[in-house]
């Protein structure tokens, strides 16, 4: 008997793992996923947002992810904190060979604050 054993799809070169978090008090949120070229002047990500949400907030608690080009500012994509583990993809802007930046944040609910993770620059070549 041969015994085969088989690995998840390599990362193209140009693609790069991205993970970034925030951890603060009750927060526990997490983007694990990837960024990749969409031709010379555009990128694609996908991943999962990860979030542990304080008890008992009101309103609601937010979450959001940031990414966006270095040479051209942040996008934002924002939900509601829930506990669970959420697909997010998009899309974005870059300068020819620019790289991409993502953190993410969180709001505190009743004082409206937000707070952000540290930024992570990712080199996905053109």
């Amino acid at each position: 008997m041969m015994l085969s054993f088989t690995s998840a799809a390599p990362v193209s070169a140009a693609e790069q793992k991205v993970r970034v978090g925030f951890y603060s008090g009750d927060w526990n949120l997490t983007f694990d996923g990837t960024v990749k070229p969409d031709g010379p002047t555009r990128y694609t990500y996908d991943g999962y947002l990860y979030a542990d949400c304080p008890p008992g907030r009101f309103p609601a608690p937010r979450i959001a992810l940031g990414h966006g080009a270095v040479s051209r500012g942040w996008q934002w994509e924002y939900d509601y904190c829930r506990t669970v583990q959420t697909h997010v993809w998009g899309e974005g802007e870059r300068g020819a060979g620019d790289s991409v930046e993502f953190k993410v944040g969180a709001n505190s609910g009743l004082a409206g604050v937000w707070q952000y993770g540290d930024s992570e620059a990712y080199d996905i070549g053109s």
